[in-house]
């Protein structure tokens, strides 16, 4: 009966992992052009600007196509009112429960706005 209990226990954990890996550092992200020439601390909107994006997946198929990193710095810019990011980290997220899961993109970075 122990190992019975053990072994549903360690399905049932293995069943509600998530995971978060770090793609990497960037040191300028956009999503069109921008102006970095008058760039200084005066154009910083927000430290450490957050953005999002997700996908619902239903038996692995993502539900309103696959998240784009893209998506995700829109949503920081749109969220903080900035143009671009520096000194950008960028992760990919998911998780599962069964046969529903969730996958995405988060980016965490410095929001700038350049000045006219």
């Amino acid at each position: 009966m122990k190992k019975v209990f053990v072994c549903v226990m360690l399905a049932f954990v293995v069943a509600l992992s998530a995971c978060s890996q770090h793609l990497g550092n960037f040191s300028a992200l956009a999503t069109g052009t921008y102006d970095a020439k008058n760039i200084n601390s005066g154009s910083l909107v927000k430290k450490d600007a957050i953005g999002k994006t997700r996908s619902l997946l239903i038996l692995g198929f993502p539900i309103g196509g696959y998240p784009k990193i893209d998506e995700a710095v829109a949503d920081a810019q749109r969220q903080n009112n900035g143009d671009f990011m520096m000194n950008a980290s960028v992760y990919s997220t998911g998780w599962s429960i069964g046969l529903i899961g969730q996958i995405g993109y988060d980016i965490k970075g410095d929001m700038y706005k350049s000045q006219k």
